[in-house]
């Protein structure tokens, strides 16, 4: 790798090959001329013309070595560097500075400092062509944002659609039972494997499955379909979700997902490796599985209320169901972590917390 010095050498043998090229002679090591253009946008363009204009007067043009702009004085430092491009610095700085005679360059440089509307006036066609974009972008934008939101309402009735789908005691409500319960078991066990990342060596590198987008569909969005599928079997078969049926699938579902992410995560990154969750954590998971249970045994009074007048209640079980249930499985966390305070990091306590922040 090249040291300071030598690239600065490098930079000074250059910088005397551009000055033999602009026609300025000067002993070695002289000093160097930067010219600075702030922004400001077309007023400091303007400023910064006249600046240019009086520099050229005097012939200092091609003394200059170094040229910094941003923003207004980029417009004009494009313009400048693109001139001298095209034409040479001579012939720039012999034209630009004749105040008499303006060249056409500057000229043009007026007529277009409206870059909007070059040609100002109500008839004129630059102006109209504003208006007919401006019209233009404004109905695409509206028409992108009024189809999302029209979508967005749209989505209950969609989903309210599927609470009429099948018979009553047909075997479709329990299969879409089972899927409700592979989805929330996948969550809770994503969402243990994710938390084993926290600390240990697992904590040192980078996983994409890490990343907040990939815990939002692989934890959060299964959450809520699980929870949407649960509320559609509840709707289907009320009478099937008795007290001692809700405490025995929130138990098994809440503590076999646990079990399930222990698992994944000890295979995954080795059973001594530090930081992981305990199995203590796993059986910690068992009186919270009951409360979850005794929570959606609660759930299904709430839609067996909503069933006296399906036309209306199916929307109200489609919009509430899914959030109540997802509140329900973050009371039921929050008591696992309670119960299990000791047996998990801290790093994993805010990662549960931020999950619930997501939901």
């Amino acid at each position: 790798m090249a040291t300071f010095e030598e690239v600065r050498a490098a930079e000074s043998e250059e910088l005397e090959k551009l000055r033999l090229r602009r026609g300025v002679t000067l002993p070695p090591g002289e000093a160097r001329v930067g010219l600075a253009f702030s922004g400001g946008g077309i007023r400091s363009a303007t400023i910064n013309l006249g600046v240019l204009q009086g520099i050229a007067k005097y012939g200092l043009l091609r003394r200059i070595d170094y040229l910094s702009t941003v923003s207004g004085g980029g417009f004009i430092g494009g313009w400048l560097i693109r001139w001298i491009y095209e034409t040479g610095i001579g012939n720039v700085e012999q034209k630009l500075g004749n105040p008499g005679c303006e060249p056409a360059s500057v000229a043009f440089l007026r007529d277009y400092s409206n870059y909007l509307t070059p040609r100002k006036g109500l008839l004129g066609a630059d102006t109209w062509a504003a208006i007919a974009t401006y019209l233009r972008n404004v109905i695409l934008n509206q028409s992108i944002l009024i189809g999302f939101l029209g979508a967005v309402l749209y989505l209950p009735w969609i989903l309210g659609s599927f609470f009429d789908y099948g018979p009553v005691m047909e075997p479709k409500p329990l299969a879409i039972g089972a899927m409700a319960a592979i989805l929330i078991m996948t969550a809770v066990a994503i969402g243990v494997v994710n938390t084993s990342t926290c600390a240990g060596a697992a904590a040192k590198m980078e996983y994409e499955w890490t990343s907040q987008r990939s815990v939002l569909m692989r934890v959060v969005l299964p959450l809520f379909a699980g929870a949407f599928c649960l509320n559609y079997t509840i709707w289907r078969e009320p009478e099937a979700w008795t007290l001692r049926f809700c405490l025995l699938s929130g138990l098994v579902v809440y503590t076999l997902g646990h079990f399930s992410g222990w698992l994944a995560a000890n295979v995954k990154f080795g059973w001594n490796a530090k930081g992981l969750p305990t199995f203590w954590n796993v059986l910690w998971g068992l009186p919270s599985g009951a409360l979850a249970g005794l929570e959606i045994y609660a759930l299904t009074f709430l839609v067996g209320r909503w069933a006296e007048d399906p036309a209306r209640g199916k929307w109200e079980a489609v919009s509430c169901g899914p959030p109540l249930f997802v509140l329900a499985f973050l009371l039921a966390g929050t008591l696992h972590i309670g119960l299990a305070k000791f047996e998990l990091r801290n790093e994993i306590h805010e990662w549960w917390a931020r999950l619930g922040g997501c939901d």
